[in-house]
């Protein structure tokens, strides 16, 4: 990958900026690192990448956290009603 400061390289390669496939939150979590990088004079390339992948793996894990909340919520949500429908059905 050529050390440009001004480009952002998206591949599926581990060099890259991001690493195809990706989601938005993904893409703008990068951009918003790379930008921070180009400002910062003394930032290391390659730990602003390996930071990259750090927050790609938090960010993934709150999305399977949070997909499984949200079927927790959903079948908490079905009980009580469930109950309250028994209730008023006697």
């Amino acid at each position: 990958m050529p050390s440009d400061g001004r480009t952002f390289y998206i591949s599926s390669t581990q060099d890259a900026d991001l690493i195809k496939p990706f989601s938005k939150s993904q893409l703008i979590l990068a951009l918003e690192k790379r930008y921070a990088g180009v400002n910062q004079e003394d930032s290391n390339p390659s730990d602003r990448v390996r930071l990259a992948y750090e927050e790609d793996d938090e960010v993934l894990d709150f999305a399977i956290l949070q997909r499984r909340i949200e079927a927790l919520t959903k079948e908490y949500q079905e009980n009580i009603l469930r109950t309250v429908r028994a209730f008023y059905e006697k």
